[in-house]
């Protein structure tokens, strides 16, 4: 390490010596300077500058890079005996030791290098040349700056003994030795004033209003405290701080005479006390005759409850508050219904209507005084007077709760009338017993018979049905006067339905070849289905609409008119088949194979159950009531 050191200096020195030989010198040294600077950085002021400076014969701590200097003034002055301070420091690079040379007697340095100071007391006048040298290193080692020289003066000062005792007044705790310590004497120079309370200048002695409130001395009770200056009641505290001024024991804050100890109430404010008052609120009212002499909204007290009666709801205390009460100071009466001016517990009328209340069902009602049900409520107001849950707009005997209706207008109420309708069939036998155009209803469906369009209730129209009354049956195909379900051979060719392979019709009644087409009208018997198809019949009961549709007068609209298969509107796809006399085979996919004519359609026969079915399909479903078994049929 020290060998590498010292091949560092000994370049520098070959490069000062060359650069003193160049006719550049000036700029070398100055670039010199800066790589020295850049050097200090790098190695150790210790390692190169000394010998830059050997060399060239300057340093960094010279005027020309770095100065001692103040921001206090130069030249300074002091008087003798006060303290005095300087603060110095370094310009450019900063000085870590000082010398301080030529202080004056009470002076020292506090020897810093951080916060270099000069401070003391100088004791002696005089004028100082005190120099100040800045050195690189501590100890005062190393390069240094140029001396600063501080000029201070030291000025002579007199010495005053104002009291004569032989001590300066600088240092005299008692200048006038009045005997108060000059820190506590408003005038430390005046034997003769020690205070001045108010601040005025002139010290109580002389001052005839030592507290500057405005009122003489002579005239204070308190002439050393300007907040105060009256004592009435004489207990030592001054009014503004009193509470109780006059020490009549009410607060000042209460009392409406705070300075004189005989009041402390005006309750009407007329500025006499209630002591001497003869109203004291006020109100015209004597006291002596005032229930209420300190209350000039009061004065009455009718029912003595302790409050009057302008306050009170209730002045003569009879418990009804004074606004429903019609004598309000008569504790006797609180109502007078009809307003006559005699109270209701004198008026033998109470309402006015005339009825007296002895007789009056509602005596404090002048609008009624019957009551017929009891139900508190008058008949004049009351919708059903009798009670009997009839309103009398609707009861025939509005006052006789045993009877309300009279169906038949004879004067006799229903209830004890045996033929409420009058239609001459008595209420036992009369299915409805309030409705003179109905007595029977056979189904029971709550239609009368009359009204009603299918009496027996089983599907069929009484329009086509022929046993209207009977549910059982509808259908009477031979006429006999016995129904199908119940005739053994519906028609009446002498060959029983179970042996009839057309038991509707008389004309037919064996199928050989099982086509749907009785022998008698079939030409060849052994056909398993016609061998021409339907082609429909013309004429009044059937209209083309074109397009290959047709319309029956009671068969419905379908499409095609050949070929046996056709596509009804409701039915969809069936196959036709004509059978003489006009009657009409037809099969379903779902029922088989069904026969009717225009004479009995909608009733169809099922040739699979024996059944008569009624056909109540419509565009929107398919069904078919069987009276059979009263069940309804629905087929996809």
């Amino acid at each position: 390490m020290q060998l590498s050191k010292l091949r560092r200096r000994v370049s520098w020195v070959a490069i000062l010596m060359v650069l003193q030989r160049s006719p550049i010198l000036p700029l070398a040294k100055n670039a010199v300077l800066l790589l020295g600077t850049i050097v200090e950085k790098c190695w150790t002021w210790k390692a190169v500058l000394p010998t830059i400076s050997a060399v060239g014969g300057w340093h960094s701590l010279s005027g020309a890079s770095s100065y001692v200097t103040s921001s206090q003034s130069n030249p300074a002055s002091v008087n003798a005996g006060d303290s005095f301070s300087f603060t110095f420091y370094t310009r450019g690079y900063r000085a870590n030791s000082f010398r301080v040379d030529g202080l004056p007697n009470g002076l020292t340095y506090n020897g810093s290098s951080s916060n270099p100071i000069i401070s003391g007391t100088p004791q002696t006048a005089g004028t100082y040349n005190i120099g100040i040298t800045g050195y690189r290193w501590s100890g005062l080692s190393g390069p240094s700056t140029s001396t600063y020289s501080l000029s201070l003066t030291v000025n002579q000062t007199t010495v005053v003994d104002t009291d004569g005792d032989g001590i300066a007044d600088t240092t005299d705790t008692d200048d006038d030795g009045d005997g108060v310590a000059d820190s506590f004497d408003a005038f430390p120079l005046n034997a003769s004033e020690t205070l001045d309370t108010d601040s005025d200048g002139t010290g109580n002695n002389a001052d005839t209003d030592d507290d500057g409130d405005g009122v003489a001395d002579s005239s204070d009770a308190f002439p050393l405290n300007a907040s105060e200056t009256l004592d009435t009641d004489g207990d030592g505290t001054g009014n503004s701080a009193d509470t109780d001024d006059d020490g009549d024991g009410v607060a000042d804050s209460s009392d409406a005479f705070p300075l004189d100890a005989a009041e402390s109430v005006d309750t009407d404010s007329d500025g006499t006390g209630n002591n001497a008052d003869t109203d004291d609120d006020g109100d015209r009212v004597a006291d002596s005759s005032d229930a209420f002499p300190l209350d000039a909204s009061e004065s009455v007290d009718t029912d003595s409850d302790g409050t009057g009666n302008n306050a009170d709801s209730d002045d003569d205390g009879d418990g009804v508050a004074d606004s429903s009460d019609a004598f309000p100071l008569d504790a006797s009466e609180s109502v007078d219904t009809d307003r006559d001016g005699t109270g209701n517990n004198a008026d033998s009328d109470d309402d006015g209507d005339r009825v007296a209340d002895s007789s009056d069902a509602f005596p404090l009602d002048a609008t009624e005084s019957i009551d017929t049900d009891g139900d508190g409520t008058g008949n004049n107001a009351d919708s059903d007077d009798d009670g009997d849950g009839v309103p009398d707009s609707s009861d025939a005997f509005p006052l006789d709760a045993s009877g309300s209706l009279d169906t038949d207008g004879d004067g006799i109420g229903n209830s004890t009338d045996s033929d409420d309708d009058g239609d001459g069939v008595a209420d036992t036998a009369d299915a409805f017993p309030l409705d003179s155009n109905e007595t029977l209803d056979t189904d029971s469906d709550g239609t009368g018979n009359n009204t009603d369009s299918d009496d027996d209730g089983d599907g069929i129209a009484d329009s086509v049905d022929l046993f209207p009354l009977d549910a059982r049956e509808s259908v009477d195909t031979d006429r006999d006067g016995i129904g199908n379900n119940a005739d053994s051979d519906d028609d009446g060719d002498g060959i029983a339905d179970s042996a009839d392979a057309f038991p509707l019709d008389a004309s037919e009644s064996v199928d050989t070849d099982g086509d749907g087409i009785g022998d008698n009208s079939d030409t060849k018997d052994d056909r398993a289905v016609p061998v021409n198809p339907l082609t429909l019949w013309a004429g009044a009961d059937t209209t083309d609409l074109g397009s290959g549709w047709y319309q029956s007068s009671w068969f419905g609209t379908f499409h095609g008119n050949s070929n046996g298969w056709t596509y009804h509107l409701v039915h969809k796809w069936i196959y036709l088949a004509e059978v003489s006399g006009g009657g009409l085979w037809f099969y379903d996919s779902s029922l088989g194979w069904l026969y009717t004519t225009k004479e009995v359609y909608p009733y169809v026969f099922q040739n699979t159950t024996g059944h008569w079915l009624y056909d109540q399909s419509d565009t929107g479903s398919r069904k078919f009531w069987n009276s059979s078994t009263s069940t309804t049929i629905s087929p996809e």
